[in-house]
C-alpha cells in the first residue's frame, strides 16, 4: 500500500513535468523552431488533446481490464513523447511528441485519484488534495530547474529529456505494487453509471471544465506573459510560474483541514469570485513583481477547484468507477486543451495583456455554475 500511495505521488511529479516544462521552455522553443504565438498556444494544447485522447478510453477500459497495464503504459507514453521532443526538429514533430506526453498524462488523470480515494478511504477530500499537491510540488521543481538549466546555457532538449526521470520511477514502483483491480468506491460487480446521467452530474462536469480553464489557462502561459509583455527575464518568467505552482502546493496541503470547517461548495465559490479579480488585475499591473505576486495569490485561490470537485464526485457518486473519473478528467483537461489555445489566438490580434485579461470569465462563469450546483444540493 505504500510503495502504490509513493508511486502516486511520484506519478503526479510527472504530470507536472509535461505540464510546465512546455510553458517555461516556450520562448526557446519558439526562438528555435521559428513559431508564432498561434503555433506556440496550439503546442500548449496538444499536450490536453493527448491527455483527452486516453482519458476517453482509459476509464471503461480499466473498469473491464484492472489498471495496472495503463499505469505502467503510461510510464512508457510519457518517456516516449519527453524523449520525442528532445529529439525533434520541426513543429509537426514537437506536436507529436506533446501528444505522446500528454496520452500518459491523461492515463494518470484518471487513474491516480480514484486509487487514492481507495487506498485513503477516511478523509477523501484531503486525501486528494495531498495527492494533488504533489502535482504542483512537482511543478515548482520543474520550473525552476528547468530555468536554471536554460539559464546557464543547456538546451530546452535537456530540459525534456531529464524529464523521463519521474516516469521510469513511478511505472517501477506501480510494478513492484500489488494494486486493485477495479476503482468502484461502493458495493457492485460494475460502474453504476445511471446517476451521472442528470443535471447535478452535469453541472460538475461544467465546474470542472472552467476550474480546469482557470487552473491551465493561465498557468500555461505565465512565464511568455512575463517576458514577452511586461518584460521580465527567463528567470522572472519561471519564478512567476514557481510562485502559482507553490501557493497552489500550499493550497492543496492545507484544503483537509480546512474542508473539515467550511463546507467545500461555499468555500469554492469565494475563490471563484478571487479568482476572478487576481486574473482582472494581473492583466492591468506593470510592475514585474507585482504581477508575479498576482499570480502566486492565484495559485493559492485555484488550487482546490480539481481535486475537491473530484473528491465531491467520489462521495456523491460512488459507484461511478474510473468511468467518472474520465468523465471528470476529460471535462478538466477539455479547459486545458481550450483556454490556452484561445489566449494565443487573442493574444495575436489584441496582445497578450488581452489574452490573458480573458480567462476571467471562467471563475465567473465556475461561481455561477458552482452557485446552481449548490440550489441543487
Amino acid at each position: 500500500m505504500r510503495r502504490a500511495i509513493l508511486s502516486s505521488y511520484i506519478s503526479m511529479v510527472a504530470i507536472a513535468v509535461v505540464v510546465n516544462a512546455p510553458p517555461v521552455c516556450l520562448t526557446s522553443i519558439k526562438a528555435e523552431l521559428g513559431l508564432t504565438d498561434s503555433q506556440g498556444g496550439a503546442l500548449l494544447s496538444a499536450l490536453f488533446w493527448g491527455f483527452a485522447l486516453t482519458i476517453l478510453i482509459t476509464g471503461p477500459l480499466a473498469d473491464r481490464f484492472g489498471v495496472k497495464p495503463f499505469l505502467l503504459s503510461a510510464s512508457l507514453l510519457q518517456i516516449a513523447g519527453l524523449a520525442a521532443c528532445s529529439l525533434s526538429r520541426s513543429f509537426g514533430s514537437m506536436i507529436s511528441g506533446a501528444l505522446l506526453m500528454g496520452m500518459g498524462g491523461g492515463m494518470l488523470e484518471v487513474l491516480v485519484t480514484p486509487l487514492i480515494c481507495l487506498l485513503w478511504p477516511g478523509n477523501r477530500t484531503g486525501a486528494v488534495n495531498l495527492c494533488h499537491s504533489f502535482y504542483s510540488s512537482g511543478a515548482v521543481l520543474t520550473v525552476l530547474s528547468a530555468s536554471l538549466l536554460l539559464r546557464a546555457g543547456v538546451s530546452w532538449r535537456v530540459v525534456y529529456l531529464a524529464g523521463t526521470l519521474p516516469p521510469i520511477l513511478f511505472g517501477a514502483g506501480y510494478l513492484a505494487s500489488p494494486l486493485p483491480r477495479t476503482f468502484l468506491l461502493s458495493d457492485g460487480d460494475g460502474p453504476d453509471l445511471r446517476a451521472l446521467i442528470g443535471p447535478l452530474f452535469a453541472l460538475m462536469l461544467i465546474c470542472m471544465l472552467l476550474g480546469g480553464g482557470t487552473e491551465l489557462g493561465v498557468a500555461q502561459w505565465i512565464p511568455a506573459y512575463l517576458e514577452e509583455a511586461v518584460g521580465a527575464s527567463k528567470l522572472g518568467g519561471a519564478f512567476g510560474l514557481a510562485l502559482f505552482s507553490g501557493a497552489m502546493a500550499l493550497g492543496r496541503m492545507g484544503m483537509g483541514g480546512i474542508s473539515a470547517k467550511i463546507r467545500p461548495l461555499t468555500l469554492l465559490q469565494l475563490l471563484s469570485a478571487s479568482c476572478a479579480l487576481l486574473i482582472f488585475f494581473s492583466s492591468l499591473a506593470r510592475a514585474v513583481p507585482v504581477i508575479a505576486l498576482l499570480f502566486g495569490f492565484l495559485g493559492l485561490c485555484v488550487a482546490p477547484f480539481w481535486p475537491t470537485i473530484m473528491a465531491i464526485c467520489s462521495e456523491r457518486f460512488p459507484g461511478g468507477g474510473a468511468t467518472m473519473f474520465t468523465l471528470l478528467s476529460a471535462a478538466g483537461n477539455g479547459g486545458g486543451m481550450i483556454f490556452p489555445a484561445l489566449v494565443g489566438l487573442i493574444s495575436d490580434r489584441a496582445g497578450l495583456r488581452v489574452g490573458i485579461g480573458t480567462l476571467a470569465l471562467l471563475p465567473i462563469l465556475l461561481l455561477l455554475t458552482l452557485t446552481a450546483l449548490r440550489r441543487r444540493g
